[in-house]
């Protein structure tokens, strides 16, 4: 994942003491700060979250292997009273 234009930050948990399809408690969730054309690499079981943005609008590669989707892929919303700060 590398975003092309401005910074971006993404929530990051290592869900090695955890069932990856719950979500994690929001106080251990650490939120890193992606400089425009730094890239990283996710390691199969490390939940994020969707990049945000630190500028109006920005372009975010990811590359895939094939088969991540099927075998590496959960979806799970924080239920709607979580309420999560994000201090910059």
């Amino acid at each position: 994942m590398m975003p092309l234009n401005g910074s971006v930050l993404i929530p990051f948990r290592i869900c090695d003491d955890m069932d990856p399809v719950t979500s994690p408690a929001a106080d251990r969730i650490d939120v890193f700060e992606i400089d425009e054309h730094q890239g990283i690499v996710l390691r199969e079981g490390i939940w994020h979250w969707t990049p945000m943005p630190l500028v109006d609008r920005t372009t975010i590669v990811v590359i895939m292997e094939t088969g991540t989707g099927d075998n590496d892929l959960f979806i799970k919303d924080f239920p709607d009273e979580t309420i999560v700060n994000i201090e910059i």
